[in-house]
């Protein structure tokens, strides 16, 4: 009689073990459910294996079949559990990269030439216009085309850290170095790509080898402690286009100055060989009258 009480208290056990595995709320806690109710079930076999009942037989037959029932339920609803956390997972990624877009709004790359470099970064004087990160490439250079085309990554990345620390941002800026020859001579810059920081009159040279997005934002905001330094090179004098008007200006008035200048010679020359001629036939015609008076006075 004990050894059927027994047997019932483990099946009851059992059933609620079983049922109790709804109340779990992660995919770990239904799993330990389950294996404590299998557990449970197993102690009932070998229970009715050491000579239960036919009651008890009955029980465990009742209770082995719910647990299936609730085992594949609770299958079902671990794979449920599994897709909403996919689901939110991928929610939170897309709020994250919302907020992030948030924060770079407005960030672009600036494009740098000679005649508006110095003028917007102010690099050589102390970059009071903000710290500048700045890609010197060239299109011909298949390297190039590949990091160029994550620089604007690199700007959205950059600003949205920079906003989300309240640090001032980076301005991220880029320069073809075929159309600027004057900035790859100032910044020496004999092979492309090169990734210069301008920060307070002194720039930093990345050498990082890949140019991963991680690790060019990770050189703009800390490593670039760890690279060559050197002060920024003054700015070489660059013709604007009034200076270039002024100059072709000068050039024509002094090449027509010299011009002027020639003919001028030519003609005092002319004017010279011509009175010289003159006085040549005059003298001439002077000696041979003198010679034709002789004869008649002798």
């Amino acid at each position: 009689m004990a050894e059927r009480e027994d047997v019932r208290e483990l099946a009851a056990r059992g059933v609620l073990r079983a049922w109790a595995v709804d109340a779990s709320v992660s995919t770990v806690s239904r799993a330990v459910a389950i294996v404590i109710a299998g557990g449970e079930l197993r102690t009932i076999s070998s229970g009715l294996a050491n000579g239960a009942s036919r009651a008890a037989r009955v029980i465990h037959v009742v209770v082995m079949r719910v647990s299936a029932l609730k085992l594949l339920a609770l299958a079902v609803l671990a794979w449920c559990s599994v897709a909403r956390a996919e689901d939110g997972a991928h929610d939170g990624m897309a709020e994250e990269a919302a907020i992030a877009e948030e924060l770079a709004f407005g960030a672009t790359v600036v494009e740098l030439d000679e005649k508006n470099f110095e003028h917007l970064t102010q690099a050589a004087t102390g970059a009071t216009s903000g710290d500048w990160l700045v890609l010197f490439c060239k299109d011909s250079v298949p390297r190039c085309q590949k990091v160029t085309q994550n620089w604007q990554r690199v700007a959205v990345t950059l600003a949205a850290s920079r906003e989300a620390k309240g640090l001032p941002r980076i301005n991220v800026a880029q320069v073809d170095t075929s159309a600027s020859s004057w900035l790859r001579k100032r910044f020496d810059i004999q092979s492309v790509p090169v990734v210069l920081l301008f920060k307070g009159g002194v720039m930093y040279s990345f050498h990082g080898g890949g140019f991963s997005v991680e690790r060019l934002v990770a050189f703009a905001e800390r490593d670039f402690e760890r690279s060559n330094r050197m002060l920024v090179p003054p700015e070489p004098h660059v013709a604007t286009p009034h200076d270039q008007t002024f100059l072709i200006t000068i050039g024509t008035v002094a090449a027509g100055a010299s011009v002027l200048y020639v003919v001028d010679l030519l003609l005092g020359r002319y004017y010279w060989y011509q009175s010289q001629k003159k006085k040549k036939a005059k003298k001439a015609a002077e000696a041979a009258k003198k010679a034709e008076a002789a004869p008649k006075g002798a």
